[in-house]
């Protein structure tokens, strides 16, 4: 049975992606969500790989799809279907009905534009829309519509001739369309019900959609996005034809910001109010939680664009979401605020209590935890508090030259993901708890925005407004002001009264509007009436002409100059109490979210630094801290001191660390224990090393009669069609170690090849000890090899894209493209890479150590661990997992008076073996024992 509602507050922690690829049975499914389960995890999005066997939404999908529910109804877990805007145009099965109902197809307006002088009318064909327009010095002067030949015959040559002409494309869906999704609807989502309907809102919990496109082709010269009904509902709406001021869409002009504005703005609620609304009924109406990532990427440069009306769209999600950052935010600090930031303020206003991200996609194969956390701070210090990893994939046969990163079984890290699930989970219940403590209240430019983009190029004025306000957004989150983000429309009912604005269940004392070049009169009517009673601040560039009269204040509205960003941050950092003050050098690399949960105050204090930070935290009143550890759970009193009227406390972060701390009333003093002796190292002795079989990689190929060399790291791996590239592919390696029993390792895409070892052929069958993937094949080559070199030759119907893999009690030594496989020797405990270069899994080290008397704390330090995890046993008890540094616990538990045992696990990514390229692993330096407290 189900032990938990299908409600939208019993989602926490982690929800992952679940990728099911190549050939499934029910078998496969089952051990599939036994390991997702052993982690801990009772939530799981499943979604359709680029390799499965099977049709989307035909019955043998619903099949797969029937056992993935059936077996997590057996062991209490929740399945999620996700439907992908990318791949299957938008979200569900576009192939099920491609090229056969040309109504879904997706739809672009395609704009010419020529003199008029340039046009012959004896061969001009008129598209669905004529313009003309006036052009002088670049601007748009005057537009008309040309109905039919005879205007345009009559026009002169001053005009220019804007012909459009609507393109379909059968391998997009028209969303903007209510006729077109309800078709869609009838074709992807109703297939779910006669098959799944009985478990929708049980074990069948949410439909995730991702990224539902608004068609814009990638074409040369102009285009926008179309419909049929368009230009009807827009003038519906704002009581004016659209068609004659089509030219401002792509030249400036008096007219173009208010039409531009006006126009993007029509596009994204017709997004609104004809997909993600109807697909919240649909989904309300089974039982079922909607689930959207709205973060669409189609258009250029701006996915705000299409999410324009904001508030809109999130008031029709349970959980609204965000797209994964990749891995481009390991190295930005800074990098994809705006959104997550936008996203969650949404939700904070309309008083959703989750806020998701897709998390880790295309994060390659070499990502470590690390690499995980510095993501997941970064998110969750921005208002994100449920993870939907994009980490595990059923399988990842043929698909390893991909970007995609699997944390599944496939990874040697998989078997710690537990740790990092309950690090998750232990910073989500907290910060998906409570209320939302915040004080400034921004307003997104989005008017601005629309009113300067243009959709085949950006705009220097687009640019403009979006620089700023990444400034904007990184000065003050720099110096741990946070923020929530809003748009016009919504502050149109918003009560402003006592200093204060309210926004859902928020109260802000401060609106900042930043620096835009267009804003519609009623939204200037908007800010002015909520700056009578709120401290509001408006940007502007005093550069700009229009802006070189405007006075220090005008209707309470306060004025400043975007040059004058680092110091208006620093002044609001000094004028705000927000309870939390941080001073000292590194501050600024230290992000902070509150939260008030169960009437105390917590803060989430993420450090974005790789180097050690000591930062000094004031905190408003005489109070108590209680600090806890997320990598471990642990809680202890800080010490603190007064300073004024302030308390004081010493916040030492390790690299990329992060600390949960809590405020209440101050206890009275006891005074501390003193250990009656400094700390004592320990020695840890009998230090030895296992590996499992070590593993050969061949990258290197001779295309038969091509005359040269090729590298497959380097190529276009299964993308490239059969048959273009089919031949016989040549690879060769040197023996040095005869009488080592070799097995030769390949991924299942070699089925369809013949493999040779000079010139015997290779049996290959299923692998019973795979390396990369649970359909990898095997064969022992040991016959077949001889002393020397040794020759491999593949007959394959297409390019190869995977290496031939040798594994064995060998070691392995490089010489340039050359593979030496060679007598083991004795292998360098901390330099293990050296002898195994290939090397991906599971490092273990056994030691001893005595103690005499047991009685006080027991520290254990590994030391420098590199893009590694770490699981420690004394005495075969676990003692704790370390996912990134510092590699140190507390092993006193399971320590007692003598001779101890000690094993530790350390297990790197699965990038020396897939990508070929070495990185370190396993230990560097001996590890330390220090007991105190006796």
């Amino acid at each position: 049975m189900i032990s938990f509602p299908n409600d939208i507050d019993s989602v926490r922690g982690l929800a992952p992606f679940w990728v099911i690829n190549a050939d499934v049975n029910r078998e496969q499914i089952a051990a599939g969500l036994d390991a997702i389960l052993s982690k801990g995890i009772l939530e799981v999005i499943v979604e359709r790989g680029h390799s499965i066997a099977v049709k989307h939404l035909q019955d043998d999908w619903l099949e797969v799809l029937a056992w993935c529910v059936d077996e997590a109804r057996a062991r209490s877990m929740h399945i999620w279907i996700s439907h992908d805007g990318d791949r299957l145009a938008p979200n569900g099965g576009a192939e099920h009905y491609r090229n056969t109902d040309p109504m879904c197809f997706g739809k672009s307006l395609a704009v010419e534009s020529k003199p008029r002088d340039e046009i012959d009318l004896a061969f001009f064909e008129l598209g669905q829309f004529l313009v003309a327009g006036r052009i002088q010095g670049g601007l748009v002067t005057k537009t008309r519509l040309v109905p039919d030949r005879h205007v345009l015959r009559a026009l002169d040559s001053s005009w220019h001739i804007f012909n459009c002409r609507i393109r379909r494309d059968a391998d997009a869906v028209d969303v903007l369309s209510s006729e077109a999704v309800t078709r869609i609807f009838e074709r992807n989502l109703e297939r779910y019900v006669p098959r799944l309907g009985k478990e929708f809102g049980r074990t069948l919990r949410a439909i995730f959609a991702t990224e539902p496109c608004i068609h814009l082709p990638e074409i040369d010269g102009w285009s926008v996005p179309y419909t049929e009904a368009l230009f009807e509902s827009f003038q519906e709406r704002y009581r004016y034809s659209a068609i004659p001021y089509i030219p401002y869409l792509f030249l400036s002009g008096e007219a173009a910001p208010a039409f531009r504005a006006d126009f993007w703005e029509h596009l994204a609620r017709l997004l609104h109010e004809n997909y993600h609304g109807r697909l919240a009924r649909w989904c309300k109406k089974n039982g079922l939680l909607y689930i959207a990532c709205a973060d669409s990427r189609n258009m250029n440069h701006s996915p705000t664009l299409l999410q324009s009306d904001k508030l809109t769209l999130t008031g029709e999600i349970d959980i609204p979401a965000i797209d994964h950052p990749k891995k481009v935010c390991h190295g930005n600090p800074f990098v994809t605020i705006i959104e997550h930031k936008r996203t969650s303020s949404q939700a904070h206003a309309t008083s959703k209590p989750r806020v998701m991200t897709k998390s880790f996609g295309s994060a390659g194969w070499d990502t470590n935890y690390l690499d995980l956390k510095r993501t997941v701070d970064g998110q969750f210090a921005v208002g994100v508090n449920v993870l939907a990893p994009y980490a595990l994939q059923h399988t990842v046969a043929g698909r390893k030259r991909s970007d995609e990163v699997s944390f599944f079984v496939q990874s040697p890290l998989w078997q710690d993901f537990d740790a990092f699930r309950a690090y998750v989970e232990r910073v989500s219940s907290v910060l998906g708890s409570g209320k939302h403590l915040c004080h400034i209240l921004i307003v997104f430019p989005v008017t601005g925005l629309l009113a300067t983009f243009h959709p085949n190029s950006k705009t220097q004025e687009f640019d403009r407004v979006d620089s700023f306000l990444n400034s904007l957004c990184i000065e003050l989150t720099k110096r741990q002001l946070d923020y929530d983000m809003t748009d016009t429309s919504a502050l149109r009912s918003v009560q402003a009264q006592d200093g204060q604005i309210a926004l859902g269940d928020e109260r802000y004392d401060m609106l900042i509007v930043p620096y835009t070049p267009y804003m519609r009169p009623h939204e200037y009517e908007i800010i002015g009436r909520i700056a009578k009673t709120v401290e509001t601040y408006f940007f502007y560039r005093s550069t700009d002409p229009g802006y070189a009269s405007l006075p220090s204040q005008s209707n309470g509205v306060q004025f400043v100059a975007t040059e004058d960003l680092p110091g208006f941050a620093m002044r609001l950092r000094h004028a705000i109490d927000d309870g939390i003050h941080l001073v000292g050098a590194g501050r600024e690399d230290i992000l902070l979210l509150q939260r008030e949960v169960d009437g105390k105050r917590t803060a989430f204090f993420a450090s974005r630094s790789g180097h050690h930070r000591k930062v000094a935290v004031k905190f408003t009143g005489q109070v108590g801290l209680t600090l806890m550890e997320p990598e471990t759970g642990l809680t202890r009193e800080l010490r603190t001191r007064k300073a004024g009227r302030k308390t004081e406390a010493t916040l030492q972060f390790a690299p990329y660390q992060s600390f949960l701390v809590t405020v209440h009333e101050p206890a009275a003093r006891e005074r501390e224990a003193v250990a009656n002796e400094a700390p004592v190292e320990v020695e840890i002795e009998n230090l030895k090393v296992e590996t499992a079989e070590n593993v050969a990689n061949l990258f290197h190929f001779s295309p038969t009669g091509s005359g040269r060399k090729l590298d497959i790291r380097r190529t276009a791996g299964r993308t490239v069609p059969a048959n273009v590239f089919g031949g016989i592919y040549e690879a060769e390696f040197q023996n040095d170690a005869p009488g080592c029993r070799i097995r030769m390792v390949l991924d299942r895409t070699y089925d369809r090849c013949k493999v040779f070892v000079n010139d015997g052929e290779v049996s290959l069958s299923a692998a019973t000890n795979w390396l990369t993937d649970p359909l990898d094949l095997e064969a022992d080559i040991t016959e077949l090899l001889r002393p020397g070199m040794n020759a491999i030759r593949v007959a394959s119907d297409e390019l190869l894209s995977e290496p031939i893999r040798l594994a064995g009690e060998f070691d392995v030594e490089l010489a340039a493209d050359l593979v030496i496989v060679k007598p083991c020797q004795d292998r360098h405990h901390l330099r293990l890479e050296e002898s195994m270069p290939f090397y991906s899994g599971t490092v273990t080290y056994t030691a001893e150590f005595e103690i005499d008397v047991h009685g006080g704390r027991v520290q254990l330090d590994l030391g420098e661990v590199l893009d590694s995890a770490a699981a420690v046993y004394v005495n075969k008890t676990l003692s704790g997992k370390r996912l990134w540094p510092p590699y140190q616990m507390d092993i006193t538990s399971a320590v007692k008076p003598g001779l101890n045992n000690l094993r530790i696990e350390v297990r790197n990514s699965l990038s020396n073996l897939i990508l070929g390229v070495t990185k370190a692993f396993g230990l560097r330096t001996k590890p330390k024992m220090k007991v105190s407290g006796y």
